[in-house]
């Protein structure tokens, strides 16, 4: 493993120090109260390395001000970093310089820009060389992640994702599929193409078929409307019934013995009846609570939704009030620049003012009174053009100094306020954007609570017991018990009961005449052949959109097993933190993410020092992952106290809020 470690940094003109040396050890706090430099430690340590702040950014103020916020020029602002990689000493050094050219055909001088020199051990180095030699060392996206616990719960979560494939080797979707009885289907599938592609086959292949199914019953009804109302078939069934009844209730008369023996049948019939009643029932109830669970699973994935989605307003909302923190102190800060640009635009220089003019008591000798002679005379006027030609160029020359520094002070005033608004611009669309998300994350929240509640009605709405009027085999089961008991309670008598013979007998046959003249009077066969045949094919569509749905819904469950393997070998590398690679959604699919759960969640709310070392614990695993070891910087570590800070195979600087007034530095 490489190992990189800061030995000293050295800082001349850099930001607020204008000459500060920082020794590091293997763990340096560095402590302070707010703006007493910490932070500027870190910028200058990643300015010397790629030229950007500690938070990315490569526009940012390095050069020192002075006590009215001006900056301060003709200084050189200098880094110097002593390192060692695996052991070797390396001194880097970096110096920006100002480029002043005079302007042409003046005596007035400009700041044309800035340059920077390099050096490595001594030796001055183009600017390419020097980050060829910085990229070879430690690329600068693996430096963030290395040195920052910040750095890695900052990417986008895709990126986090790729990052923590890394640290597994490829899986074989068709060994998962052949390790596994449930995925065997699934093996020819694999062998020809991705799960991707399988699930676009098979869901392309279920549209289809629930096309035909949503068809086929309006085919149905189509044919059925030709039939004529009477159902010959069904008929027939009932006459031939009909005659067995007759023929059984003729025998039954001729032998009244039999009486005692149909009270018995009727009786055995009874309990029959009852026991088919009993089983209809209980498959009526066992989907009545099939029905209740289902809606309320709806009702926790929706409870769950709606929480989740509170929760994301919370932090939209933090977000929106830091926006909009942003953007007040910045537009305070540009009507201050406005105003300072005013002031400096209305000064004006003095106007000349020509010298005295040369009286007659110039060209008189003090002593003895008389006129100079002439040649004295016409001197001492030609010394007087002469004073009164460099009192003018006198007055040019301060109003040209005069002149260019205003310009030059306006130009340095509207630079800060182009900042400013550019910083406003920024953080306006960010608002925007948060305000976007915020009315999602309400209209979710919106939706989630309406799905719940439905489902909370819909559970209310459902019978405590099973509603069996409408089954028309429990209705004809009750209607047989009902006849049968009123039946046996006229069984007293063998001459009762063949009367009652008779009376049924008659009632038989009248009906046997009504139901023969009904199956003359029509002939469906033909429609009824169409429609049976519609049926079968129904049924096999049926059977498709099931075949599909399985193969569907086991990819699914395949490709959930794949992620819980991969989850469970990642999270195998880390002791504060666990990731989820994917979630479930409502229709029973699943989607790749990657959330990271903190061990400390369980304990209640994540505070800022689980945040650290939840960090620090993927930073010591990614370092194994590149094989670099680099110092870590360890923002707001005063939120955790020193034991809980996990022993780390690299060096760690830090950070420290303390009421201290001046910076503290302790190895």
């Amino acid at each position: 493993m490489k190992k990189i470690k800061l030995e000293k940094l050295v800082l001349q003109n850099f930001k607020g120090c204008t000459d500060q040396t920082v020794e590091f050890s293997d763990r340096t706090v560095i402590s302070g109260a707010n703006a007493t430099g910490k932070s500027t430690i870190v910028d200058s340590w990643c300015w010397l390395l790629f030229n950007k702040d500690s938070t990315g950014a490569e526009k940012f103020q390095i050069r020192p001000l002075d006590t009215d916020g001006r900056q301060i020029d003709n200084v050189e602002i200098m880094v110097e970093g002593t390192l060692t990689v695996d052991g070797k000493e390396v001194v880097l050094k970096k110096v920006q310089k100002q480029i002043w050219r005079k302007r042409r055909g003046t005596d007035v001088t400009e700041l044309q820009g800035n340059e920077n020199l390099f050096e490595i051990n001594g030796y001055p180095k183009s600017e390419k060389d020097y980050k060829e030699y910085i990229s070879d060392l430690l690329e600068e996206k693996m430096f963030k992640l290395l040195t920052n616990p910040k750095a890695f719960t900052a990417l986008p979560w895709k990126e986090q994702r790729a990052v923590l494939m890394r640290l597994v080797d490829d899986v074989s979707d068709i060994a998962i599929a052949e390790s596994d009885s449930r995925f065997t289907a699934l093996v020819p599938e694999l062998e020809q193409a991705s799960p991707d592609d399988i699930r676009k086959k098979y869901t392309k292949a279920l549209n289809a078929w629930k096309k035909k199914q949503v068809e086929i019953p309006a085919r149905i009804d189509e044919v059925s409307k030709q039939l004529v109302d009477i159902d010959v078939a069904e008929r027939e069934l009932h006459a031939n019934y009909l005659r067995e009844q007759i023929a059984d209730a003729e025998r039954q008369y001729e032998d009244a013995d039999s009486a005692v023996k149909e009270f018995d049948r009727v009786n055995d019939r009874i309990l029959e009846v009852k026991g088919e009643m009993r089983m209809i029932y209980d498959v009526a109830d066992r989907q009545l609570q099939e029905q209740a669970a289902e809606i309320r699973n709806r009702k926790d994935s929706a409870h769950e939704g709606f929480n989740e989605s509170r929760h994301q307003i919370r932090m939209c909302e933090l977000d929106i009030d830091r926006a909009q923190a942003v953007i007040e102190r910045n537009e305070a800060e540009k009507k201050h620049l406005q105003d300072e640009w005013r002031a400096e635009k209305t000064k004006a220089f003095p106007a000349f003012e020509e010298l005295p003019a040369l009286d007659e008591s110039s060209l008189i000798c003090p002593t003895c009174g008389q006129a100079f002679p002439e040649g004295k005379r016409q001197e001492n006027l030609a010394a007087y053009e002469v004073r009164k030609k460099r009192h003018l160029e006198d007055y040019e020359e301060a109003r040209k100094f005069f002149e260019a520094s205003k310009k030059e002070r306006l130009a340095q005033i509207t630079d800060k306020g182009n900042a400013t608004v550019v910083t406003i611009k920024k953080y306006q669309a960010e608002l925007e954007a948060l305000k976007v998300d915020l009315e999602k994350a309400k209209a979710d929240s919106i939706r989630f609570n309406k799905l719940e509640s439905d489902a909370m009605t819909e559970l209310d709405k459902l019978p405590l017991k099973p509603d069996l009027s409408d089954n028309q085999e429990y209705e004809a089961l009750q209607l047989e018990l009902s006849k049968l008991e009123e039946g046996m309670k006229n069984m007293s008598t063998c001459a009762d009961y063949r009367s009652q013979i008779r009376i049924r007998l008659s009632g038989l046959r009248e009906e046997l005449s009504a139901v023969e003249k009904e199956i003359v009077s029509a002939d469906n066969t033909a429609i009824e052949e169409r429609i049976a045949a519609l049926q079968a094919e129904q049924r096999e569509v049926g059977q498709k959109v099931a075949d599909q749905e399985k193969m569907i819904c086991m990819l699914e469950t395949f490709i959930q097993e794949k992620m819980e393997r991969i989850a469970g070998d990642i999270n195998k590398h880390f002791k504060h933190v666990s990731f989820r690679l994917f979630k479930s959604q409502l229709n029973g699919g699943v989607v790749p993410t990657c959330e990271i759960k903190h061990v400390s969640e369980s304990k209640g709310d994540i505070n800022e020092g689980h945040m650290i070392i939840a960090g620090l614990d993927i930073i010591s695993t990614l370092s194994k992952l590149y094989g670099v070891s680099a110092p870590v910087f360890i923002d707001g570590s005063e939120s955790v106290n020193d034991f809980n800070i996990p022993h780390m195979d690299c060096q760690m600087a830090l950070l420290k809020v303390t009421d201290d007034a001046e910076l503290k530095v302790r190895v």
